[in-house]
């Protein structure tokens, strides 16, 4: 079915809609039962992730079962990923670590409100394989989108490149303001998996339940990326964001069986220019696991 009357977007649905596990489960007695059986997403590796993951399992209040699918790119640089790349880049501005193979990335994104300008738009995400990775590249995170009368809309997504990114419908309730907990992870028992929780109303929205979800890895030597992006590659002006804040913005690595935080490991400082700075990432914390993107200039 067509979404309005943008030949890129479609709607799916989940196949199934699992139940929403009670608020009482105890995550780390789960049985693979009951972890079938809620669709719950799978235990990760580090101390920091395996909390945040029993925070969401615990505090899940709804379900997105419905999808709008982007069969073009429509945020994401796609077919320009190695133009956006580039260091300083012409639409990201964040950190990459790039010290090792990473197999997961994580972390709180502020959705902040933007103050225009008009028919602007900016992301922000964690993901596998941005600056470097040899197959694909997975985000999870939360978009913000100004019409031309200033009114921002909000949403979130999952995206396995080269394949389609799949966002939030509109009638879901997101919110500017919300605070976004995004996790990317790789590995060979399940492959590529990515989900967005809602902190604020508990909205959970998970690669699992997309029909046609490729699963394909992000193969070796892949960076942890924590990226605002905007839509520069496209001709749409780069939304006014302000200050937004990355927060246990932290990887895991199989090949070294190390986990850590974005300042932990040597990384990449992405500046947004085009004729002007339009972002830059501030100083990481003392403790390596936060910073944030200020914006510069919309164009």
């Amino acid at each position: 079915m067509q979404l309005i009357a943008n030949p890129t977007e479609t709607i799916v649905h989940a196949i199934k809609c699992a139940p929403i596990p009670p608020q009482n489960i105890r995550p780390f007695e789960l049985t693979s039962v009951q972890i079938q059986h809620y669709d719950l997403p799978p235990k990760p590796h580090s101390p920091v992730a395996v909390t945040q993951w029993a925070y969401v399992i615990t505090h899940i209040k709804h379900r997105i079962c419905t999808f709008v699918r982007h069969n073009l790119p429509v945020t994401h640089p796609a077919t320009n990923v190695l133009w956006a790349q580039r260091n300083p880049s012409p639409s990201w501005a964040g950190n990459a670590d790039i010290q090792r193979s990473y197999n997961e990335a994580y972390g709180y994104v502020t959705l902040l409100k933007a103050n225009g300008p008009a028919n602007s738009l900016y992301a922000i995400w964690t993901g596998l394989g941005g600056a470097f990775c040899s197959k694909t590249i997975i985000q999870s995170g939360g978009e913000i989108t100004v019409n031309s009368s200033g009114t921002n809309t909000a949403t979130m997504f999952v995206e396995n490149y080269p394949q389609d990114q799949y966002n939030a419908p509109s009638w879901e309730n997101i919110l500017p303001g919300d605070t976004l907990y995004s996790y990317n992870s790789n590995n060979s028992s399940y492959g590529a998996y990515s989900y967005i929780y809602d902190d604020r109303n508990g909205m959970y929205m998970a690669s699992n339940d997309i029909p046609g979800w490729s699963t394909n890895t992000t193969g070796t030597n892949c960076s942890a990326d924590y990226i605002v992006e905007g839509k520069i590659p496209y001709g749409i002006r780069l939304a006014n964001f302000g200050n937004v804040l990355f927060t246990y913005a932290s990887w895991y690595s199989a090949q070294s069986n190390t986990y850590g935080s974005v300042g932990n490991d040597n990384h990449y400082y992405f500046v947004m220019i085009n004729r002007f700075i339009d972002a830059s990432p501030d100083s990481i914390s003392t403790n390596g696991t936060s910073f944030s993107v200020t914006f510069n200039n919309d164009w």
